[in-house]
């Protein structure tokens, strides 16, 4: 698929960073701030490197992804950053953070459904510390978008999941491709 019409979001972990997760796994995150890109899917039949994870780590990371797009959704970006990882809080100020999201989800309008697609966990993201981190896929329909692809990146800190990257593309049909 062609990513350049993707309009995104990403949180930096390190500068000029690739890593590369197999099939299922998303196409980028932590950009725009700090200009750096973190891929992971090297397209593609690979094996995928992450796993789907159990029924209680799907729903503690639902429940953190959820909360995150809540804050999203109402434009609490203060409250988004200020509980996310130590990790972005560093590579990214409140006000690159507010300029970023807002840069990505004014464009798309108000969310009008969103449906969980799938999971990732996975214990390394190539320039970023070892960790556990945890990758929830959106499918969110949205006033001004139509169809739009989130993934919520999530690193395991001070006992809970914290927001690490956001990435939301706008879905295109297989004939505009």
């Amino acid at each position: 698929a062609d990513r350049s019409i993707a309009s995104r979001l990403m949180l930096p972990l390190s500068s000029s960073v690739r890593c590369h997760m197999g099939y299922r796994a998303f196409l980028a995150t932590l950009l725009l701030l700090s200009g750096c890109t973190v891929q992971f899917n090297a397209g593609g039949d690979q094996e995928q490197s992450g796993r789907s994870g159990s029924q209680q780590e799907q729903a503690g990371a639902r429940a953190s992804a959820e909360q995150v797009l809540s804050q999203l959704d109402r434009g609490d970006w203060r409250s988004a950053w200020e509980a996310s990882s130590e990790n972005l809080r560093k590579s990214a100020n409140l006000p690159q953070f507010v300029a970023g999201v807002q840069s990505t989800r004014v464009a798309f309008g108000t969310p009008v459904s969103r449906v969980i697609k799938d999971f990732n966990f996975t214990t390394s993201i190539e320039g970023a510390p070892a960790g556990e981190y945890a990758i929830v896929f959106f499918n969110t329909a949205f006033s001004g978008a139509g169809e739009v692809e989130e993934q919520v990146v999530l690193a395991q800190e001070s006992g809970g999941w914290r927001l690490a990257g956001y990435w939301a593309e706008k879905k295109t049909s297989p004939s505009t491709q």
